[in-house]
């Protein structure tokens, strides 16, 4: 399957496109964003706590799925 059309059905209403790097922080007032930076341009997007779940949601099922669960032996 082609891994942008399995992303996208993970995370629904995100276009997603190829890029270099990604950061997740907070902006000056505490909200989380998502920085993407292709080596030119660089985008800043705000999340809403609802996108925040769902993202936090999938990178887990994504971690579980290869073994890293961040449990401890």
């Amino acid at each position: 399957m082609n891994k942008n059309k399995d992303i996208k059905k993970r995370l629904p209403n995100v276009n997603i496109e190829p890029v270099t790097s990604f950061n997740l922080n907070t902006d000056a007032l505490g909200f989380a964003c998502i920085t993407l930076n292709d080596g030119e341009n660089e985008i800043r997007v705000t999340l809403s706590n609802k996108q925040c779940r769902e993202i936090a949601r999938n990178l887990r099922g994504i971690a579980n799925s290869n073994g890293n669960n961040n449990k401890t032996p």
